[in-house]
């Protein structure tokens, strides 16, 4: 998904297309901040998540943030960025 650009039916299909070979593949977030500035009509979401199932066993770790705009009377996710922090070998 690198340097690619979605909308939310392009982002949807990319996750049916990677959870389609890879069943196992989920994110699971850690932790989520919420800002809102309604006098720039701006909002942003800071995320840190793991990535699991893809490849098998390895657990990867992500930092996201998602910036949304007031638009024509509606918040809308405007844009992404993530940043890989890294993998770690899932043990049982």
């Amino acid at each position: 998904m690198s340097g690619q650009e979605f909308d939310i039916r392009g982002l949807l299909r990319y996750f049916e297309q990677v959870t389609s070979t890879t069943p196992s593949y989920h994110i699971e977030f850690v932790d989520l901040y919420t800002t809102m500035n309604s006098t720039l009509d701006r909002g942003e979401v800071f995320a840190r998540a793991e990535k699991f199932g893809d490849p098998p066993g390895v657990v990867k770790k992500g930092l996201f943030q998602i910036e949304y705009r007031l638009l024509e009377g509606e918040w809308k996710w405007v844009k992404q960025t993530s940043f890989a922090a890294g993998e770690m070998v899932a043990w049982d």
